[in-house]
C-alpha cells in the first residue's frame, strides 16, 4: 500500500464515536453488502468531490474495497432495510452534512468531534443500544438534528450536529436512549451514504477491474514511457534534472478512475537531501493525476506558520505556475484561473498555504498547492469536470483572486 493509502487509513481511524474493533469489522462488511444493492438506487446522487485534501469520503471509500469479514444475516436484515428505506431527501441531507465545503481548519481532524466526552455510563448504554439497533431493529423515533452553523453554541440544551465544524453538541444532562439511538442511526446512515456516492462506485469498479488484470496491457504506456513522461512533468514543474535520480515504478489501482483508466503508473524519484517526488499518470493517456513531494516519508504539505498577505506575490506565483502548466500541456487552453487563500482573523494567509487552480478547454481542473515559506509546490492534483469549489461554496473564510476568465 502506498503512502497516500496509509494517510487515508490514518484519517479513517480518527472518529471520536465510541466503537470497538468488532463493530468496525461488522460495519465495514455490512456496508460492502449494502453497496451491492445501492447500484439500483439510481435516484440518489452525490456530487463528485476531490478526496485527497478532504479525507471524509476517502476514509470510507478505501475501506469498501479492502475489507470483507462475515456478519450475521440478522444484522444485515435489520440495518439493510433501515438504510434502503431512506428517502431521497434524507439521503441528500446526510450527503450534504459530509460535504467538504462545510469543513474548517479550526480543528486537527476531519472526523466528527463531540462537544464533551460521553460519561462511562453513556458509553455503556451506547454500546448496548448499538447491539439492539443491529440485532433487534431498535431504532430512534426521530432523527438527529442537523444545522449548518450554530449561532449560540454555548447554550445548547438538546442534541444537535453542526456541519460547519463537524461537531456534535451533547447537552450537559445525561443522554437519553432516544438521543443515543439518533447518534447511532446517523453514524450508520452517514457511512452508507458516503460509501454509495459516485466516488465509491467508481472506485469499487476500478478496484475490481484492477484485481482482474493488475498488469499493463498493449494499449497502456510501457514502463519506460511512463518514466519518461513523469520525468518531463517534474522537470517542467520543478526545474530539476530527474534523469540521474533513482526511481521506482509501480502499476497501481487508480484513486481517480475515469472511464477505462482504472489504473495509474506511479513513479517515485529520489532527490537530494532526502526529498522524494511521487507522480501518478493515467495508464493509457499519460495524463498526470497526482504529484506529491515528501521529505523522507513525510508529506511536505503540512500546515505551517501563517504568512503575511502579499497579493503582488500571489499574482507572480500564479503567472509562474501558469507558465509551467502551459509547458506541460501546450494545447490544453486555460479558460479560467484563480488564486485562493484562507484569511485569518489577524489578516494573514492561514498555514502559509496558497491554492492555485486552472480550468482548461478539455474539461480538466489543475489544482496546485504552494508553500509560501519554502517557495515549493507540495502537490498538484488534476480532476475532470471539476467546478470552482471556492466560488460555489458556503465557506466564506477563503479569499479568491480571479486571474483568467
Amino acid at each position: 500500500m502506498n503512502k497516500f493509502d496509509k494517510e487515508i487509513r490514518r484519517l479513517a481511524k480518527q472518529s471520536k464515536c465510541p466503537t470497538s474493533k468488532n463493530y468496525e469489522i461488522k460495519m465495514n462488511d455490512l456496508l460492502e453488502d449494502l453497496g451491492k444493492e445501492a447500484f439500483s438506487h439510481t435516484t440518489k446522487k452525490v456530487s463528485s468531490r476531490p478526496f485527497f485534501k478532504f479525507g471524509i469520503a476517502a476514509c470510507a471509500l478505501t475501506v469498501i474495497c479492502l475489507v470483507s469479514v462475515p456478519v450475521t444475516a440478522q444484522i444485515i436484515d435489520y440495518v439493510k432495510q433501515r438504510m434502503l428505506s431512506m428517502s431521497d431527501k434524507e439521503f441528500e441531507e446526510i450527503a450534504n452534512s459530509n460535504d467538504e465545503h462545510n469543513f474548517t481548519r479550526e480543528h486537527d481532524t476531519e472526523a466528527i468531534t463531540y462537544s464533551r466526552e460521553m460519561t462511562r455510563q453513556e458509553e455503556k448504554r451506547y454500546s448496548e443500544l448499538r447491539d439492539k439497533y443491529e440485532n433487534e431493529g431498535v431504532f430512534p423515533e426521530g432523527k438527529l438534528q442537523i444545522v449548518d452553523k450554530l449561532e449560540d453554541s454555548e447554550n445548547i440544551d438538546s442534541l444537535v450536529y453542526e456541519t460547519y465544524n463537524r461537531k456534535l453538541f451533547l447537552p450537559e444532562k445525561e443522554l437519553s436512549d432516544e438521543e443515543l439511538l439518533e447518534i447511532i442511526d446517523y453514524n450508520y446512515k452517514s457511512d452508507y451514504v458516503v460509501q454509495n456516492s459516485d466516488e465509491a462506485k467508481a472506485l469499487k469498479e476500478a478496484w475490481q477491474k484492477y484485481l482482474s488484470d493488475p498488469y499493463p496491457n498493449a494499449t497502456d504506456l510501457s514502463e519506460e514511457e511512463a518514466a519518461a513522461k513523469a520525468a518531463f512533468y517534474l522537470e517542467t514543474m520543478y526545474g530539476l534534472d530527474f534523469t540521474a535520480m533513482d526511481k521506482t515504478i509501480e502499476f497501481v489501482a487508480s484513486e481517480q478512475p475515469v472511464s477505462d483508466n482504472y489504473a495509474d503508473w506511479e513513479v517515485t524519484f529520489k532527490g537530494a537531501d532526502d526529498f522524494n517526488y511521487l507522480i501518478k499518470l493515467s495508464q493509457n493517456t499519460g495524463q498526470v493525476s497526482l504529484v506529491q513531494v515528501f521529505k523522507g516519508e513525510t508529506f511536505c504539505g503540512k500546515p505551517g506558520e501563517d504568512a503575511e498577505i502579499n497579493e503582488a506575490l500571489y499574482t507572480s506565483v500564479y503567472e509562474q505556475t501558469k507558465e509551467r502548466l502551459q509547458n506541460m500541456y501546450p494545447s490544453s487552453g486555460i479558460t479560467k484561473g484563480l488564486v485562493a487563500y484562507e484569511k485569518t482573523e489577524d489578516n494573514k494567509a492561514a498555514d502559509g498555504l496558497l491554492d492555485i487552480k486552472f480550468f482548461t478547454e478539455d474539461g480538466y481542473c489543475f489544482y496546485f498547492q504552494y508553500i509560501l515559506e519554502d517557495g515549493l509546490y507540495d502537490y498538484l492534483m488534476t480532476f475532470q469536470h471539476e467546478y470552482d469549489s471556492y466560488l460555489d461554496s458556503s465557506r466564506n473564510d477563503y479569499l479568491v483572486i480571479l486571474m483568467d476568465e
